[in-house]
């Protein structure tokens, strides 16, 4: 599981309005998925908000991946950071 910002309150807001969730926590990052062709709805496979924090604290858990490095990749054309993003059945 990645380690993302996200917070109780913004569950909803991920079902009702995934975009307006995510640019608030990354602006531009919308216009982004459009100018590289991706649909946001094929790169959200869930919407459930998973804390990582017990994990981090009792295993030592660190994410490999995260969304804002996704995104950073994205923007260079680093399609071998995240392989799988145009792949229908693969998430953020």
């Amino acid at each position: 599981m990645a380690e993302v910002p996200f917070q109780p309150t913004d569950a909803a807001g991920l079902h009702a309005d995934p975009a307006g969730v995510l640019e608030r926590y990354w602006p531009g990052c919308t216009r982004l998925f459009d100018d590289r062709g991706l649909d946001l709805e094929e790169l959200l496979w869930g919407r459930p908000i998973w804390p990582i924090d017990k994990a981090k604290r009792v295993l030592g858990y660190r994410p490999g991946h995260n969304f804002a490095e996704f995104l950073t990749a994205l923007r260079a054309g680093d399609i071998g950071y995240y392989p799988f993003a145009n792949l229908p059945w693969w998430g953020v």
